[in-house]
């Protein structure tokens, strides 16, 4: 499981993760040290033979202190040889974005 960790500037420290579930299942994952309110933005961007594919899923949740959040979940249908990124972007009230990029497992 992909772990990243970020400060905003000046703000509350936010862990972003991935979490991988069989066959084709990617839950991104929030934790915030203290009890904070976010908007968030996740963006998936798959490319290969078969075409393009962008989604992207935004809302707004409420981070209680050290507990890990679902922010969504997508289904991710990937050949060996496709491009594949997602990306988290969070912002908690007042502050600038959090952003994390993932590639993709294989």
């Amino acid at each position: 499981m992909p772990r990243s960790s970020a400060f905003p500037m000046d703000g509350v420290p936010i862990d972003l993760w991935l979490d991988w579930q069989e066959p084709a299942i990617v839950v991104p994952y929030a934790k915030a040290r203290e009890k904070t309110l976010v908007q968030y933005r996740i963006v998936l961007d798959k490319q290969g033979s078969a075409g393009r594919s962008h989604i992207s899923q935004g809302g707004t949740v409420l981070l209680n202190a050290d507990v890990a959040t679902p922010l969504s979940r997508m289904g991710v249908n990937r050949a060996p040889e496709d491009r594949c990124v997602i990306e988290i972007s969070v912002r908690p009230d007042g502050e600038p974005p959090v952003v994390k990029s993932f590639d993709c497992p294989r």
